[in-house]
């Protein structure tokens, strides 16, 4: 069995990224695994913390006690951004081999993900329809876990942890506005949207007008332009630890959502029926829940500030 490639990318975060390499060197897969590790180069007037932390990480992706008998460093000489050097990485490892499991600097994994990465990615290497691999599974309050150990499908991809073919990434498309318009011709507005839940359109909206550059949701336009399909983990294999205000793309939340537990392994993957609706229907109640619950949060948290500026009432 030939491993798929391992890409991590990172930046200025030592202490996440030393995290990320520390709990894949837990799976026994990894030794044996290709491995690429990836840094950005510094943005121009970065700050002296900044520089520090990027030299930190530098030495941590450099030091080969977090390496595979097989590792390739790149250390970019300029800043790319995330979005870039996410799209520009991957395709250099993809037409190398393949296949590819990719990771950001703030994913931990748990010690079964490699292996349940690359059992999947060999049972879907025939199926052109399955684009993708999620690692990630939000928790949803509103339903039972019924299909424990088992996995599902969806129309929708996370980029926490995931993986995909050369088949399927050669379709990948970074023209945002090109997506938009096949979208609407496609009548897919709404599936992206998961009928209203989602932001994925306003997302893409953003990457048009330039007021933000991301890849994740053009790769999501695009799995739903070729009426892709997403595997699922029944529950989450990965957990992310960058909603702490360290990262570019990720701020600080006053209520974290996202937060989940991780299991060790997914015991039986086989090939289940092509029904993206069940996944599609459990991102789209996860989704209700955040905004439904976040407005609450929110509102709440305003109304105790304003007793506490408006009357001085400490509500702390």
């Amino acid at each position: 069995m030939n491993l798929a490639p391992i890409i991590v990318f990172s930046y200025n975060r030592s202490v996440h990224t030393r995290k990320v390499l520390e709990a894949l060197k837990k799976n026994p897969l990894f030794d044996q695994s290709p491995l690429y590790l990836f840094c950005d180069g510094l943005k121009e007037g970065a700050s002296e913390i900044d520089k520090i932390e990027h030299r930190k990480t530098v030495e941590i992706v450099t030091d080969e006690v977090y390496w595979t008998e097989n590792t390739t460093v790149s250390i970019s000489e300029e800043n790319l951004g995330l979005a870039k050097s996410i799209t520009q990485g991957v395709t250099k490892v993809i037409d190398k081999h393949g296949t590819a499991i990719i990771l950001e600097d703030d994913i931990i994994v748990s010690t079964g993900f490699l292996k349940y990465m690359n059992d999947a990615l060999l049972i879907y290497k025939d199926n052109s329809k399955v684009m993708h691999i999620n690692g990630y599974l939000p928790k949803s309050p509103f339903q039972k876990n019924s299909f424990k150990n088992s996995t599902f499908f969806s129309s929708h991809m996370s980029c926490w942890g995931w993986a995909t073919w050369k088949e399927s990434w050669n379709k990948f498309s970074i023209g945002a506005n090109l997506l938009y318009h096949k979208l609407e011709q496609l009548n897919l507005f709404q599936k992206m949207d998961l009928n209203g839940s989602f932001t994925g359109l306003d997302q893409l909206k953003s990457n048009i007008d330039g007021t933000i550059s991301t890849w994740a949701i053009k790769w999501l336009s695009t799995i739903l332009i070729n009426d892709g399909i997403c595997l699922n983990s029944s529950q989450s294999l990965v957990k992310n630890i960058g909603m702490d205000g360290s990262g570019v793309n990720s701020g600080l939340l006053f209520w974290n959502p996202y937060k989940t537990k991780r299991i060790n392994s997914i015991e039986n993957i086989s090939k289940i029926p092509e029904k993206p609706n069940i996944g599609d229907c459990y991102f789209e109640e996860f989704y209700r829940y955040v905004n439904i619950k976040g407005y609450k949060r929110f509102f709440i948290k305003l109304y105790f500030y304003t007793l506490n500026r408006v009357f001085n009432i400490d509500t702390l």
